[in-house]
Parts: structure tokens; sequence; C-alpha cells
């Protein structure tokens, strides 16, 4: 303030309550991403949701495959915030100036792995390169299998599936950790179980939300729905 004046405090402080912010869980097969001061924006067009799946995880890496931003697709669309190299720091965590940006998708539903080839606005920057305090917008997405993150193709049975909450789950060979996570990608359950077993989502809002049997064969991703 650069004169007199007051500050006037809202009533019943005593009552306020804090939400804790959303936190992100990586259920990728990416590296947990490294936020630092410098930044790129790249925004994805209207036009480029039908290509996504709600659930869908978008990644953008540096020429050497380290994942420097990430973000959950949902019903709303998608935002990334890439991360460039930190000169603080001894190790690489970001991208360079002028660096080649890469992008994938990780698909939880079926633990596939997606190349992404994309197209730029021509009025924003649209050198495919990392400029930092720079923003860009995607606006066409070509999506290309590259590979399914170690799936177990076993005989597990999840039903019923849509469920009010309640699903049974068959065929787990021996033991096994069952993640549940959200379509924005957080962890809602975590339990250790062995076959024939039940997960219960009752306490959880309908919506679709993603599963990960984990064994020591491998990994089984399914999408459930809470109806």
């Amino acid at each position: 303030m650069t004169a007199p004046g007051s500050i006037t405090y809202l009533p019943d402080c005593d009552n306020v309550t804090y939400e804790k912010p959303v936190t992100f869980v990586n259920i990728t097969p990416w590296n947990d991403v490294h936020h630092t001061p410098g930044t790129h924006i790249v925004a994805f067009a209207a036009e480029t949701i039908t290509t996504f799946a709600t659930g869908d995880i978008i990644g953008a890496f540096t020429q050497t495959g380290l994942c420097a931003g990430m973000v959950a697709f949902t019903e709303n669309g998608a935002g990334l915030v890439l991360s460039g190299d930190d000169i603080h720091t001894t190790s690489t965590d970001g991208f360079v100036s002028d660096e080649l940006i890469s992008y994938g998708l990780f698909r939880p539903s079926t633990g596939e792995t997606f190349d992404l080839k994309v197209d730029y606005d021509p009025n924003l920057d649209n050198s495919g390169l990392f400029h930092f305090n720079s923003m860009s917008a995607i606006t066409n997405v070509k999506m290309s299998a590259i590979s399914v993150s170690e799936i177990y193709e076993g005989s597990i049975h999840i039903y019923p599936n849509p469920s009010p909450g309640i699903f049974n789950i068959e065929g787990v060979a021996g033991k096994a950790e069952i993640t549940i996570f959200n379509a924005f990608g957080e962890e809602v359950l975590y339990k250790d179980m062995a076959s024939p077993g039940q997960v219960d989502l009752t306490g959880q809002p309908k919506g679709i939300y993603f599963i990960r049997i984990t064994t020591e064969k491998g990994m089984h991703f399914e999408k459930l729905v809470v109806n």
C-alpha cells in the first residue's frame, strides 16, 4: 500500500475449511516429471479432443527420452506444461532451448503406449521446439501404437462391469496388487488380493475408473464403470 488504509477480514474465519489439492499419480511406464521454473505451455485445440479417451495420459519427451511434461486427459481437454532444464541442478531435468519436442500417450485401460505426431497452430509458436516462456497449440494429432506395457494375458475376469460399485475379480494367478485410479489419474484404492477377490467402489462417485492388477507375470489393465 502506498497510502493509509484498512483491511477487512471475512467473518467466521474459524469455520473456513482447507481442501487438499489434487495430487497426480504417475501410473505410466515413464519417469516422474521434475517441475522447473522455465516452462513452455502446449494446449490441445478442441478439434483434437475426439482423438483421446478420458483417462489417457499425454507425455512430452526430450530427445534423450526424458519425460518433461505429463497430463491426464479429461472430458474438458488437456494442456501440457513442459519443464525446461534447471541450470541450478547437476542433472538434466527438462528440455534445453531449441530442443525438439516429442509426444507420447499411455492408455491405462489397455496398457498401450502410442507415439503422437502433431500439427501446430501457425498463429502461435509452431516450430515444434522447446522455448522458454513460450506457448504452442496442437490442432491435429495422429496416433500409432508402439508397445503394450507388460500386459498379463491371463484369464482375468472382472464382473459385473458396469456395476454400482462392487466388482468381482477372478483368474488372477497367486497374489496380486490391486490399484484403482479415477479418470484424473488419482489413486482411489490400493489392496493386496488373492483370486477370487472383490473391490468395493461404492464410496466413489459414478464414472470411469481404471484398475491395474500387478502380479509376478506382469500387469493387467481394465476400465471399470461405476453406475
